[in-house]
């Protein structure tokens, strides 16, 4: 975790303690990828304000650094980056966007979808072996596809966006006519 404290907000490590996981902390971007790799961390967790001041050469930078890393990117609320964070989450640069009042018992999960999707990957990437035939490609496609549906729910926090996600998804991996969905407390 690489964490800017702000005042009169809950700092990252204590959030995610909040969710049973335990985080280990660092005070630099240098340490953030140096100590993801020799952890050989699957998750990442970093302000966006850690970022600054070229966030996008910063995201870049760390991709390279950490392959295989899942990168998890806290805001605050009301900042005026907000819109270039957005931006810079739909082309990639990180894997989850979230905002830094996101309570434990919600950020639990997505962090755990975050690990989650870095297995999945790796012992994707380790049964291919770098190669491809037709069989492995079909089913890295579905895998990748399941792993970025789970992104996707682990990113919504109303049924409504939920739905919107299964209505737009699903068609690309079963056929259907009808989709009925039960929504219990």
């Amino acid at each position: 975790v690489l964490d800017v404290p702000q005042e009169g907000a809950r700092r990252l490590a204590e959030t995610i303690r909040g969710a049973q996981l335990t985080p280990t902390e660092v005070g630099t971007l240098e340490e953030f990828g140096a100590t993801l790799n020799r952890l050989q961390s699957l998750v990442g967790v970093v302000a966006f304000e850690a970022l600054w001041p070229d966030p996008q050469r910063t995201l870049r930078q760390l991709r390279d650094q950490t392959p295989g890393v899942r990168l998890v990117v806290v805001y605050s609320e009301g900042a005026p980056r907000l819109r270039l964070g957005e931006r810079l989450w739909a082309i990639g640069l990180f894997d989850y966007f979230i905002a830094r009042s996101t309570p434990p018992h919600e950020l639990g999960p997505i962090l755990r979808q975050a690990y989650a999707d870095a297995v999945v990957e790796a012992a994707t990437e380790e049964m291919t072996g770098g190669e491809h035939d037709p069989t492995t490609t079909r089913l890295f496609r579905r895998i990748r596809f399941l792993q970025n549906l789970g992104a996707a729910f682990a990113n919504q926090w109303r049924v409504e966006g939920l739905m919107r996600e299964l209505q737009m998804r699903l068609p690309q991996l079963v056929d259907f006519h009808v989709m009925q969905v039960l929504v219990a407390e």
